[in-house]
């Protein structure tokens, strides 16, 4: 039976510490509540230090809570940088390199990366990709009913995860076989900040350093032996003479399989969750399902 909306309860802005962990094991009503009331009463607040593992504890950040705001910000690189990095926690350098790729770049360094990504995503490549990405949807789910008809079955386990994960194997040319030690790896760098799974810095390094050559390995091959995937277009890409670096490659591949799968993945496990919860919304988004699918899946 579907949930009623969540009914907000005021928390003073001084009582907020987005760097608490227990902030995070709180429930999900709890954090809505303040995210509430920093976005009506402090949209703009600075907060301590995360302390994760043994990271380095920085000087603080400030958080921007509502959307024009986030907006602004990630459209004004001349006001606010990405070259020292893009996460709460301070990094070194070794492990920015790794997580980082363009994400943690200023330009020139980002337009010239940027220049040679974008030759993997010309129309053509985009429309064969939305066709494959229409048939696998189709797959997954004819799998699920025929493996659980009408029962209950867990989705994310069966559906928001697998799905993003085999899209971008397959985009980058990665084999099936392999489709389960990228996911083994990106759950251990998702979760090095997540207080239900925590994990040691050691650890994460180590599954760093092991997609990392995975990566290279992959666009050294592909150099050698150019297929018809991501992977051989863009190592074969050139940009003022340029081609992307194996190094270079190997941080965009973890920007791609594990940033892209992750942001997906739980898209489309919470936009399920409120599809469950908000009927109403539901049943206006499925009336009139092609007009309304693209102001649907932005909110």
């Amino acid at each position: 039976m579907p949930q009623s909306p969540v009914q907000l309860t005021r928390v003073a802005p001084d009582q907020i510490n987005l760097s608490d962990p227990e902030f995070w094991k709180a429930p999900r009503e709890h954090r809505e509540s303040v995210f509430a009331t920093l976005r009506n009463e402090a949209p703009v607040k600075f907060f301590p230090e995360i302390e994760l593992m043994n990271f380095p504890v920085g000087p603080g950040y400030w958080a921007l809570t509502k959307h024009e705001d986030i907006w602004h910000a990630s459209r004004n690189p001349d006001l606010f940088q990405s070259g020292k990095g893009t996460n709460i926690p301070d990094l070194t350098i070794e492990l920015n390199e790794f997580f980082g790729s363009m994400i943690s770049m200023d330009d020139p360094k980002h337009v010239r990366l940027r220049t040679i990504v974008s030759k993997g995503f010309t129309p053509k490549e985009i429309a064969r990709i939305e066709e494959y990405v229409k048939v696998k949807a189709r797959t997954i789910v004819d799998t699920v009913l025929e493996k659980f008809g009408d029962t209950e079955f867990d989705f994310v386990e069966n559906i928001a995860a697998p799905f993003p994960l085999q899209i971008i194997c397959e985009m980058m040319g990665i084999p099936q076989s392999d489709e389960k030690q990228i996911l083994d790896w990106t759950n251990v760098i998702l979760g090095a900040g997540d207080p239900d799974f925590g994990g040691s810095l050691e650890n994460l390094i180590n599954v760093a350093l092991e997609i990392f050559a995975y990566a290279q390995a992959l666009g050294e091959d592909r150099l050698k032996t150019p297929k018809d995937d991501l992977t051989s277009i863009m190592m074969h890409a050139e940009v003022d003479g340029e081609r992307m670096s194996p190094q270079e490659f190997g941080s965009f591949f973890i920007l791609l399989v594990v940033a892209g799968n992750e942001t997906t993945r739980n898209a489309i496990s919470h936009g399920m969750l409120e599809l469950t919860r908000l009927p109403d919304e539901r049943a206006k988004w499925f009336g009139n399902f092609e007009a309304n699918t693209k102001s649907a899946v932005e909110e």
